[in-house]
């Protein structure tokens, strides 16, 4: 009833989620089973609830706008030109070009899989915008080196920060948006 209630109500049902469940209700419940159960989720067994609760593995739908290959085209020739014509214009040294990447790492990774009943058109979820996660910096100079990479976590104070010691070359921060 629960994995039902979460993928109708736009949940993700994955294999984690039913071991989640299942174990929560094993242990919310001791006196009855008497113990802990050694309970492991077999794929036979999963694809056999799966089955007898009519669900299939499929890939959720969005409604975002298409991005044609000549769109991209001509944004990222535009893009590469006013960057050319800036660095030549000012002269700036390969030392301060420098590409960065920033990439949210999620604290719980979900995928854009569940299950839904078989046939149907449209698999919504809902929480695929979660933003519970630490932002991943990366940055390197056109010359090659490779700048300290910089993990931001979210919170006011530098108590938000992990009490785990990092290798030489990572930077932490904190801000309240991360």
């Amino acid at each position: 009833m629960f994995i039902n209630n979460t993928r109708k109500a736009g949940g993700t049902v994955n294999k984690l989620v039913v071991y989640g469940v299942l174990m929560g209700l094993i242990k919310s419940d001791l006196a009855r089973y008497g113990r802990y159960l050694d309970f492991v989720i077999t794929n036979g067994w999963l694809q056999s609830l799966y089955k007898r609760m009519n669900l299939t593995r499929r890939m959720v739908t969005t409604s975002r706008p298409v991005i044609t290959q000549s769109m991209w085209l001509e944004v990222k020739a535009k893009f590469l030109h006013d960057i050319v014509s800036a660095v030549i214009e000012h002269k700036v040294p390969d030392e301060l070009i420098i590409n960065v990447d920033q990439t949210p790492s999620k604290y719980v990774p979900i995928e854009n899989v569940t299950m839904a009943e078989k046939n149907c058109k449209h698999i919504p979820r809902k929480g695929g915008n979660d933003k519970r996660a630490i932002t991943v910096t990366l940055a390197e100079t056109l010359s090659g080196t490779i700048l300290p990479f910089q993990l931001i976590y979210q919170g006011k104070t530098c108590r938000s920060l992990p009490a785990v010691k990092f290798p030489a070359g990572f930077s932490l921060s904190y801000n309240t948006k991360h």
